[in-house]
Formats: structure tokens, sequence, C-alpha cells
């Protein structure tokens, strides 16, 4: 499985919330189907939803994506800001040993997901299942959804090798 931005904060959660029971059901549908991914990638997704990222912003100097004439988080006004519904609703808080291997790409200089939830994420895959679980390929040059994640060949350079290891 792959996604970008959104769609790679619900591929790291799909993959990470595996085999959690509490998490499915017939109420969700498709209880008697497994839920476990091989092989995932993310490219510039949220993993860390409990942590404000003004923080992150601040850190790296990078001018955080205007939305409506403001530069506020919008994680309290998308998520809410219940610390406790954040954390479940960050994929960082599944990492287990029994995660699928897990490309990362992320822009350093990303106004919208900032760079350090997917360094974070990274090492934290890291201390948990330990080297090879995952890879981080962070770009100095590229912003959220920078064209050159899509450009001509990068996926097929990129992502397709990551996962042929894993499949084949």
């Amino acid at each position: 499985m792959i996604g970008d931005s959104a769609g790679g904060h619900l591929t790291l959660a799909a993959a990470y919330t595996a085999g959690h029971p509490e998490l499915a059901g017939t109420q969700y549908g498709w209880a008697d189907q497994p839920d476990h991914l091989n092989v995932i990638c993310d490219m510039f997704g949220v993993s860390i939803l409990d942590e404000f990222q003004d923080r992150f912003f601040a850190e790296s100097g990078v001018k955080r994506a205007k939305f409506g004439g403001s530069t506020a988080d919008l994680t309290p006004v998308a998520f809410g800001s219940d610390k406790n519904l954040l954390k479940i609703l960050s994929p960082i808080s599944y990492v287990c040993k029994e995660i699928p291997p897990t490309l990362i790409l992320q822009g350093k200089i990303d106004s919208i997901v900032p760079y350090q939830q997917a360094t974070l994420l990274y090492e934290r895959i890291c201390e948990v299942c330990g080297e090879g679980r995952a890879e981080l390929l962070l770009y100095e040059d590229r912003n959220h959804e920078d064209y050159a994640f899509y450009a001509d060949d990068a996926l097929c350079k990129t992502v397709l090798p990551f996962f042929d290891r894993y499949l084949k």
C-alpha cells in the first residue's frame, strides 16, 4: 500500500493497526478478511498527532503553509485537542515488531507536515524493530507534494525496488 499526505497517514494507520481486534469487527465491515499488509510506502504523511506541530516548524525554520490566511496548527481543527484521542490516531503509537517493512519519503522543507514526523517515526521503528525494517529518504529540497516525488520515473526508482524486495 502506498499513500501520500493524508493517504500516507491512512497507509501507516492501516498497516500499523493490523491485528488490533478493538479496531476491527463487523461494525467496520470485513471482519472475516485479513488486515495485514506486506509492505508500505508513506509519502509525507502525518504520523504524530498528539504533539502539536509548532515546535517542529520552529526547530526547522520552515515556514508553515497558510490555510485561509492562517498558519495555525490545523491538528486541533481537524482532529480535536484531546491528547488521548490524538495519541490513538497517531500511527507512531502502534509501532511494534509486527509492522510491515516501511519506506518513508519526506521533504525537509515540507510546509504542511514537518520532516520531524518522518525522522521520529523512522527512529521509533528502528528502536522497536531494529535496523532494516524501515527506510527513510529525506529530500533536502522538497516541499509537500513536490512534483519531484512523482516526476518521470521517480516512484519507479524508489518505491518499486523497495516493494520488489518484499513481494517477490
